[in-house]
């Protein structure tokens, strides 16, 4: 089965696993509230202990904090499906002995599902030379099993343009897999207003406080920094393949995939994980965002 199959494949798979998990924690909270401090101190544990094992070059400890299912979306597009294979790219990575440090900026937590959002930044030793040092955002989705946190699904992206070695990573799948409908109404309203040209409707796509890392630049916070943002580099059209979204309650829901921009430069794609919030009139916005991507390779020849 190919890689692009696979992803799409795993990313079902993990997203109808977590629904179900959220079904069952909604079941038996519906009617109580919670005390949250102990998921955020485990998870903020889960975090620290990834770090630290990371930089003691314990690969299976490290992978040891995936779901069995989990997919890594990389900042250069690579994809790693499932622990086994998370593993083995953690053992030749942390054979060249890399720095890691993680800031975790936000959580949202819904039963048996967190959404964490931070900064990430990478320090690898170079023999006779200065360290290189890779800097970017991430978002992480955590599930709930059998009382144990795992991560289900991480994207990440640099936080500026990357030499152009730097995205290597195989990138989208295939057109002809089947597409997750869940959040049709906010992916249409996006692709219309992107064709459009108009980076003020595009941004009312966008909560007022939303937090937004799109590909390979810094992160920009509130709807009128996205909207000079996007000003910057709306043009063509974008489509837009979710291939996962997760209803997490009150209002919010969670979504990954990919897309692809055509324009008079050529076509560039990426893939995401969003958050996104109701609006007061019913309709779906983004409230966090970590997109990453690449020209394709004829225009980054």
């Amino acid at each position: 089965m190919k890689v692009r199959n696979l992803l799409v494949l795993f990313l079902s798979v993990t997203f109808a696993t977590a629904c179900a998990a959220q079904d069952e924690a909604d079941s038996e909270t519906a009617e109580a509230s919670y005390d949250t401090s102990a998921d955020e101190a485990a998870l903020a544990a889960l975090s620290e202990s990834y770090a630290t094992h990371y930089n003691l070059g314990h690969a299976d400890m490290v992978a040891a904090n995936y779901a069995d299912d989990a997919v890594t979306v990389f900042a250069d597009g690579g994809v790693q499906l499932g622990r086994a294979e998370i593993e083995a790219g953690l053992t030749a990575t942390l054979a060249g002995s890399p720095t890691l440090t993680i800031d975790r900026e936000a959580l949202h937590l819904a039963g048996d599902v967190a959404v964490v959002r931070g900064h990430f930044s990478v320090s690898t030793p170079v023999e006779g030379a200065d360290p290189v040092v890779v800097t970017g955002h991430y978002m992480t989705w955590f599930g709930r099993k059998d009382g144990e946190w795992k991560i289900q699904v991480v994207a990440s992206t640099y936080d500026s343009e990357p030499a152009p070695e730097m995205l290597m990573g195989t990138m989208s799948p295939n057109l002809d897999d089947v597409e997750d409908t869940a959040m049709d109404g906010l992916m249409t309203a996006y692709e219309t207003a992107w064709a459009a040209g108009d980076a003020s409707a595009v941004a009312m796509l966008y909560t007022e406080d939303a937090h937004v890392a799109f590909a390979n630049q810094s992160v920009v916070e509130g709807r009128a920094a996205v909207e000079a943002r996007l000003a910057e580099r709306i043009g063509g059209t974008v489509d837009i393949h979710a291939k996962g979204s997760m209803d997490l309650g009150d209002g919010y829901m969670v979504n990954g995939g990919w897309y692809a921009i055509a324009s008079d430069e050529g076509v560039s794609d990426g893939k995401y994980l969003l958050l996104a919030r109701t609006a007061d009139d019913g309709s779906q916005q983004i409230q966090w965002l970590v997109s990453n991507g690449r020209p394709t390779p004829a225009m980054a020849e």
